[in-house]
């Protein structure tokens, strides 16, 4: 069966609005809080938003797909306090009442932070799956088989990659950087293509197989909610990589104890800055389609 088309708002300018004006209200009584969904009028975007802690209600509630919510939560969660209060507000404000192509910014946020990923990967073969799957979501395919090939590449990339590593931080990342590339490969093969055959996840789904993304349907719940648990994870990683790389010279200092803290909050505050970074980019795609 075909999953239902995600209108935003359903259509309704009135429902947008009120959804704002709640927003705001929360806001100005400073009830927008991290660490908790919904808990005595208090919440964080999710549970100001929906007053639930219910990720799936944005669909039947907001015509706003899952993994929008996911990644909302995960973003929000991330990034430093002041500018975690206004996101729940300024997201919303950007959707327009209506709007329905939602894939197209799913793809168009994934090309966003491969591409910048890409820059710092020096592992060739690595690289060249990144590339390829950037390319594929540039084309917005649709075709499962393409998806399932760039996954076992991905995986094969990630292999190779760990085993040229010599340490075991580098070995971490790279495998990490690969990954990620799989994660984009897997989430695509589970949300672009359109036919209706079931997804069936056992316990072994977390090994991310390949068979599985090439017979998991599109538009299912369950493909919807890998996909939105994968751009969350990308997301985490892209924070996490801005991470390593700010404590990458912490290991030379460790001896002063001022220079390591220097090094902890320049980590904190590179991860805050990429979580916010990608939520502007998450706006201005949304806000283009107005």
């Amino acid at each position: 069966m075909k999953k239902q088309k995600l209108v935003a708002f359903h259509g309704k300018v009135d429902e947008k609005e009120g959804l704002l004006k709640q927003l705001q209200d929360h806001y100005d009584q400073d009830e927008i809080i991290k660490g908790e969904y919904w808990e005595k009028g208090k919440g964080c975007a999710i549970g100001c938003t929906i007053h639930s802690d219910k990720h799936n209600k944005y669909e039947s509630k907001l015509g706003i797909p899952e993994w929008v919510a996911r990644l909302e939560d995960r973003l929000f969660e991330g990034m430093e306090n002041a500018d975690s209060k206004e996101f729940p507000s300024r997201l919303i404000k950007a959707i327009p009442v209506g709007f329905s192509n939602w894939q197209h910014v799913y793809h168009q946020l994934y090309i966003h932070i491969l591409e910048k990923e890409c820059k710092n990967i020096d592992h060739e073969l690595v690289k060249k799956t990144f590339y390829d799957v950037i390319e594929l979501h540039k084309r917005e395919s649709k075709n499962k088989k393409l998806w399932s090939a760039a996954w076992s590449v991905a995986d094969s990339a990630a292999d190779s990659a760990a085993e040229s590593a010599s340490r075991s931080a580098v070995k971490s990342v790279a495998r990490s950087v690969a990954e990620s590339a799989a994660w984009s490969a897997r989430s695509a093969a589970e949300s672009a293509a359109e036919s209706a055959g079931s997804a069936i996840w056992s316990a072994k789904s977390a090994a991310w197989s390949a068979r599985s993304a090439a017979e998991s349907a599109a538009w299912s719940a369950e493909s919807e909610i890998w996909s939105a648990r994968s751009a969350a994870w990308l997301v985490a990683w892209s924070a996490g990589s801005a991470i390593w790389s700010a404590k990458s010279a912490e290991s030379t200092v460790k001896s002063e104890k001022s220079a390591e803290s220097a090094a902890r909050s320049a980590a904190k505050s590179a991860a805050s800055a990429a979580y916010k970074s990608i939520g502007d980019k998450l706006i201005e795609l949304l806000e283009k389609e107005k």
